[in-house]
């Protein structure tokens, strides 16, 4: 949506665009939104495998202002994309919570993402939980150790990826480069 020359709107729809645009090689970057501890796994992606580059956390100060916990995600976000220039971005979708100040403040952790990846010019998408869980394991009930086994399995990692909000971004970024992955082979490219 347009409002003059400002965009309006920070998510897009998963375009393929990364794809499309004949690189045979991708680099996704997948965040966990957190206020307290955000996680991100970065990925490197081929036709035919997809290996990891990175993975951690972002570690918040909780005496902070919630205010300034943003200021400080969005110039973690930045320096990440800097870092590893992502091709496209994967962040966990938000669920409705009970809990309506647990829901708004992880709008504000999104919020700074999409600002971070739209001055990049970066795709952000968005998967649920069950949607990455499943993506990695097969199962979309799965508990988190399973998802941590399976994660160093397929990516042939010496240890567990931890923490958990770490191994959880690395599930998004697998999800993401498996969708890359598959329609990149149902187009033939």
């Amino acid at each position: 949506m347009y409002f003059g020359n400002l965009r309006i709107g920070f998510f897009r729809e998963i375009s393929y665009n990364a794809i499309m645009q004949e690189k045979s090689e991708q680099i996704v970057l997948g965040i966990d939104p957190g206020t307290r501890i955000t996680g991100f796994g970065v990925v490197f992606l081929t036709r035919q495998k997809i290996e990891v580059i990175d993975y951690g956390c972002i570690r918040l100060p909780t005496k902070e202002r919630l205010s300034y916990r943003y200021f400080l995600l969005f110039n973690a976000f930045q320096k990440l994309i800097a870092k590893h220039q992502p091709n496209e971005v994967a962040v966990e979708a938000q669920y409705l919570d009970r809990n309506f100040a647990t829901t708004a403040k992880l709008s504000g952790v999104k919020a700074a993402l999409g600002i971070a990846t739209e001055t990049a010019g970066i795709a952000l998408h968005e998967y649920s939980a069950t949607k990455a869980k499943k993506a990695v394991t097969g199962s979309g009930l799965a508990s988190k150790l399973q998802v941590q086994r399976t994660l160093q399995t397929l990516l042939q990692l010496k240890e567990l990826p931890q923490p958990e909000d770490a191994s959880d971004a690395l599930s998004l970024a697998y999800c993401h480069a498996n969708a890359l992955l598959f329609q990149a082979r149902c187009m033939n490219i």
